[in-house]
């Protein structure tokens, strides 16, 4: 009998033992759960921000290409109005020898920088020697022109690019 106590106590002590441990066991599973439920908490805060944040990045990328849109709408129409006033200019038969006197087009404005008086100036060579411009403040090198003769010696009307 004295051995069925002794048992018996040794199994108490182990019931004890292993409660204990139940317990410790509890309270770290509540303190693993209470953690799992606070991280779950800031993904769907995370994730909401992250919803806010492709929203907005939608708004500020469909804001950004109606931007472009405007811009490069003018461009286009200003390209469009460009190409359509010097299209006569660039269809002119060649056989004119250069000749592109054409109605100017009042539609068509271009901004011009330091207007010179050029009455004084002849503006015709009639030696037909290449005459050197004069060079400008601006100007970073001069340019000669060619003789502008046509294939006929002293030809005026033939002449290709005179001054």
């Amino acid at each position: 009998m004295l051995d069925d106590v002794k048992s018996m106590n040794e199994l108490r002590d182990k019931i004890r033992v292993l409660k204990e441990e139940k317990v410790r066991d509890k309270n770290a599973l509540d303190v693993l759960t209470m953690r799992n439920t606070e991280v779950e908490e800031v993904v769907k805060k995370t994730f909401n921000i992250i919803e806010g944040l492709k929203n907005e990045n939608g708004k500020l990328t469909e804001t950004f290409f109606e931007s472009l849109d405007r811009r490069y709408g003018k461009l286009r129409v200003s390209d469009v109005k460009l190409g359509e006033s010097t299209m006569p200019l660039m269809s002119e038969d060649p056989s004119n020898c250069g000749n592109t006197e054409v109605e100017p087009n009042l539609g068509a404005s271009f901004a011009v920088k330091d207007e010179k008086d050029v009455s004084g100036h002849e503006l015709e060579n009639d030696t037909w020697e290449p005459v050197s411009l004069q060079r400008d403040e601006d100007t970073h090198y001069s340019v000669d022109t060619g003789t502008c003769q046509s294939r006929k010696k002293g030809n005026k009307e033939g002449a290709v690019g005179a001054l």
